[in-house]
């Protein structure tokens, strides 16, 4: 038995792919808020442009006009997913490590910085730590 449970999370631009144990989840690198208010619509998949506003965290060409830090939406996300993953755990005592693969395919959009935002998301989320395969 581990002493820290492991999410592992494949990273590709345009989803990660969640496991931790027995549970899966496959999420579009997708955020929806409400522009106003900036309140977290749902994450995950695209919604109507008349619900909110959806923003692609790999994509170079946001379809809209706010400043929104693409950074705190990465956090945001990885909260949103990780404590979806929390809640289906009976006993959880101690916080996850997350384990990335394929974090090279942000490399070009994200200029060998993505380590460095992916572990900060991870922590964020509520990880203990991150590490990279």
């Amino acid at each position: 038995m581990k002493l820290f449970s492991e999410i592992i999370i494949e990273v590709m631009p345009d989803r990660f792919l969640f496991t931790w144990d027995t549970d899966h989840i496959e999420m579009e690198t997708i955020i929806n808020f409400e522009p106003n208010t900036y309140k977290l619509l749902s994450t995950g998949k695209p919604i109507g442009t008349n619900n909110g506003v959806s923003v692609n965290l790999f994509s170079n060409n946001p379809p809209f006009k706010i400043d929104v830090d693409k950074a705190e939406l990465l956090n945001t996300f990885m909260q949103t997913v990780i404590g979806k993953l929390a809640a289906k755990k009976r006993f959880l005592i101690l916080r996850p490590i997350v384990i990335y693969k394929g974090d090279e395919s942000l490399s070009s959009i994200l200029c060998g910085y993505q380590r460095a935002l992916l572990t900060a998301a991870a922590i964020a989320g509520g990880a203990r730590a991150a590490k990279f395969e």
